[in-house]
């Protein structure tokens, strides 16, 4: 899990720690205390359900956005949940000899 918590106010971003274990506790803590005018960006690689129902339980994701994050490979879309707006997206990688845009395929 990869989580940046940015200020609307002054720009500012803040790289929240979510390696082990008890930094994971302390990246949950810092999402749930987020204060007004913040927004997280949350990265998920290939969490298995038991991670997944474990943040949702934490954050109160709704369960259509924890589905989508459970069954990979979601078309390119935006959903609004509440207060939460839940993104899926493609990366684009660049092929040097051609020069052409194409999806990544990792």
């Amino acid at each position: 899990m990869e989580c940046v918590i940015y200020d609307q106010g002054s720009g500012r971003s803040e790289h929240v720690e979510c390696e082990l274990p008890d930094a994971c506790r302390v990246a949950l803590n810092r999402l749930r205390d987020m204060g007004e005018g913040e927004f997280a960006w949350v990265r998920l690689a290939g969490p298995s359900e038991g991670e997944l129902v474990e943040l949702s339980e934490e954050l109160g994701l709704h369960p259509l956005a924890v589905e989508d994050a459970l069954h990979g490979r979601q078309r390119p879309k935006r959903e609004r949940f509440g207060d939460v707006l839940a993104v899926a997206l493609k990366r684009c990688g660049m092929w040097k000899r051609k020069r052409r845009w194409r999806p990544a395929t990792s």
